[in-house]
């Protein structure tokens, strides 16, 4: 019987192939103590992330995103107010979204120019929860563009 690291297969394939990840870039990810955040961080310090920052949606789930390897691990509501002390004014070059709703909008607000960001998983809306299949690269020059992936046969 064999196994698939489905988690850490995620994070590679999402830094490195979508995101296009370089060597010293920033990398913000939200849910960072959730399954896929747990090995984002991780593979963003693999593929030579120059920082890395986790978002987490209580205080209770900071210390378990921390001892994954993030360099600030922040609640995500304040990450608004945070993102400048963060990254020294310059926002993330990479922002990765399995959350959706007011995390998707900070997350485009967090973003240096020319910063792409990788919306994943699913998301909550309407009250009740929702399977969402949307892979999108969002890059930052002035104002977002959408891309989103071809769909699938």
């Amino acid at each position: 019987m064999a196994a698939v690291p489905s988690n850490s297969t995620t994070a590679w394939l999402v830094l490195g192939e979508v995101a296009r990840l370089r060597k010293g870039e920033r990398v913000l990810v939200h849910a960072a103590a959730g399954g896929v955040g747990s090995q984002l961080g991780q593979v963003a310090r693999l593929l030579g992330a120059g920082q890395v920052v986790g978002t987490v949606g209580s205080p209770d789930k900071i210390e378990a995103a921390t001892a994954f390897g993030y360099d600030e691990v922040v609640l995500r509501d304040d990450l608004p107010g945070a993102v400048a002390g963060l990254t020294d004014g310059r926002g993330f070059d990479v922002a990765v979204d399995p959350v959706g709703g007011a995390a998707r909008r900070a997350s485009l607000d967090a973003l240096a120019q020319g910063g792409r960001l990788v919306a994943m998983g699913q998301r909550l809306g309407r009250g009740r929860r929702r399977v969402q299949r949307e892979r999108a690269v969002v890059q930052r020059q002035g104002r977002p563009r959408l891309q989103p992936r071809r769909a699938e046969r």
